[in-house]
């Protein structure tokens, strides 16, 4: 019940203001600093992007896309500066027939994306799927579990499997504190693991980011 009174409170809280502030922003989202969990991307050593920790930004949210088989990647990233929240979307190759240690960035497309409806409304969607608390796949791993009974009598667990697909990490910083999950083809596994809400919720993030923005000009 507190956390719906306070998902309501800063949902009128974010949609009353006709521009949202950075300042506010770090005064309303809170996250809780994980330095054990760590996310190195080929984009972050691009001089474009650079790792969220050197970020001049004190919010910021990023949403990485790496895709299993495929020679690149994509990745979000929205800013607060000068007191403007700015997005964009960098898509980005590499030689895939290098090994994995040498691999570098060969090409990169940057696009500016801007809100589907507004940014309150953006904020909003993401404070009621418990973005900025959201629980790392590891946490909700011990759930994935399914059971089967066996002609015998007996009952084992079901094992499942998913190898290719798609991770999807998101790295969130508020001030001076940066926190860290990732889902790997969470639909996938929700089709398997349909006791597990997180993964479900986990496909609603991916898709928000997705369909949240577009293109900020329309020649993009």
């Amino acid at each position: 019940m507190k956390l719906l009174f306070f998902i309501l409170t800063l949902q009128f809280s974010i949609a009353a203001r006709a521009q949202v502030s950075c300042e506010l922003l770090v005064n309303d989202f809170k996250v809780v600093s994980d330095s054990t969990i760590t996310y190195d991307s080929f984009i972050d050593e691009h001089k474009k992007i650079g790792r969220i920790e050197n970020s001049k930004s004190k919010f910021e949210i990023r949403y990485y896309y790496s895709p299993s088989l495929v020679n690149g990647g994509k990745v979000t990233i929205i800013t607060c500066i000068d007191e403007n929240l700015q997005a964009k979307k960098i898509d980005y190759w590499f030689n895939p027939k290098k090994p994995f240690e040498k691999r570098k960035i060969t090409k990169v497309e940057i696009m500016e994306l801007t809100p589907t409806i507004s940014w309150p409304s953006f904020l909003n969607s993401l404070v009621s799927m418990n973005f900025f608390e959201f629980p790392t796949m590891d946490e909700v791993r011990p759930r994935m579990k399914k059971y089967m009974l066996l002609a015998d009598g007996r009952t084992v667990e079901k094992r499942s499997q998913i190898t290719d697909g798609a991770n999807y990490t998101y790295q969130v910083k508020v001030d001076n504190n940066i926190r860290t999950f990732s889902y790997h083809s969470p639909m996938a596994w929700y089709h398997v693991y349909d006791n597990v809400e997180e993964l479900k919720i986990a496909e609603d993030i991916k898709n928000h980011f997705l369909n949240g923005l577009k293109p900020k000009y329309q020649n993009q």
